[in-house]
């Protein structure tokens, strides 16, 4: 007689073996691997992707902005202006050589030609304009030049009428190319005229403007970054992060008198003190470096850039060896030229 018992413990159990067990534990960490192995390589990829696009960004944002501030260089100066008698006309880039020794509410020492390249590493740029001002009836012409046979003495300068100006604002006080640059302390009614007394007393002059609020701008490479420093505060800012280079170069036409830009300079071989060498700038050539903000495990191979870390662009090489290491980073390269409209118009001047 078979018992119950028995037959039960005679019926074959059913599951996996302990080698199956194991052989699936290594199919899955495999499978495991695979996707984590695949999702890693996709993050990265799109992490490149995207500091790729924010690079983008980040260089066509600086480079509208300089592009912006550069054509508006050298508004307020009194070029291609006849005076209140219509005789004559003058242009302050006649001024020789150009001023450079008036200070600013802050301080700080600015000049008059309305832009300049400063060479280096990164090379610097400093934009000279001024503010705009409001005509009137009174005042159609807020950039008006004024004219007398002795318009400047000592510190008093009488003029018909104050052409907008305030105190604060910056003058510039002629003789044909002779100048001088003061500052306006205050403006007083005198009759039929005004009484504008100006610091620092100034030498006898015939002509006078008014260059409003004068300011200079200078933008540089520091840090990684675009930064801009407005003269009257002497406070830099950051324009756009992640821009590691910047060169400049001077478009030069053959002669003061004509617009066309012929030839590029660098800006070691223009001298701005010296007014023929100055006048013939008629544009602005700039190359500026954004950098991918993606730090990569391996080094970064790219044809813009070579194995010693210069990157080529049409003004020249730009030196990005001494950044940290930078061949873990990807680069792009952005360039424009920037006519100088203020300066071209005041080509008739001459």
């Amino acid at each position: 007689m078979i018992s119950h018992t028995s037959l039960a413990l005679s019926k074959p159990q059913k599951g996996f073996s302990l080698v199956e067990l194991m052989v699936g534990l290594v199919i899955g960490l495999i499978a495991t691997l695979v996707v984590m192995q695949v999702m890693s390589m996709f993050e990265g990829r799109k992490r490149t992707t995207s500091g790729n696009a924010d690079a983008q960004s980040s260089g066509s944002i600086a480079l509208y902005t300089l592009q912006s501030q550069i054509q508006t260089a050298g508004f307020g100066l009194p070029v291609f202006i006849s005076d209140v008698s219509g005789s004559d006309s003058t242009s302050a880039l006649k001024c020789d050589p150009a001023k450079t020794t008036i200070f600013n509410s802050a301080g700080v020492s600015m000049g008059l030609f309305p832009v300049e390249i400063n060479p280096g590493s990164n090379d610097t740029i400093i934009l000279r304009r001024s503010k705009p001002r409001i005509a009137t009836a009174a005042n159609p012409n807020p950039t008006q030049v004024l004219s007398g046979a002795n318009i400047g003495i000592s510190n008093l300068t009488s003029v018909p009428h104050s052409m907008g100006c305030e105190p604060d604002d910056i003058v510039l006080l002629s003789n044909s190319d002779t100048c001088d640059m003061s500052r306006i302390t205050s403006i007083v009614p005198n009759g039929n005229a005004f009484t504008f007394t100006i610091n620092p007393a100034v030498t006898l002059r015939t002509q006078l403007a008014c260059l409003g609020n004068w300011t200079e701008t200078t933008y540089r490479i520091n840090d990684n970054n675009l930064e801009e420093r407005d003269n009257n505060n002497g406070i830099w800012s950051i324009v756009m992060s992640n821009i590691v280079g910047m060169k400049a170069q001077y478009g030069i036409s053959d002669s003061i008198t004509k617009t066309q830009n012929i030839s590029w300079k660098n800006p070691s071989d223009i001298n701005i003190s010296n007014i023929s060498s100055r006048n013939t700038i008629r544009a602005i050539r700039i190359a500026l470096v954004a950098r991918n903000a993606q730090f990569e495990k391996n080094d970064v191979t790219q044809s813009e850039v070579s194995s010693d870390g210069k990157i080529s662009t049409n003004i020249g090489n730009i030196d990005i060896s001494s950044l940290p290491e930078w061949k873990k980073y990807r680069y792009q390269t952005f360039e424009a030229v920037i006519p100088l409209r203020n300066i071209i118009w005041s080509s008739a001047g001459y």
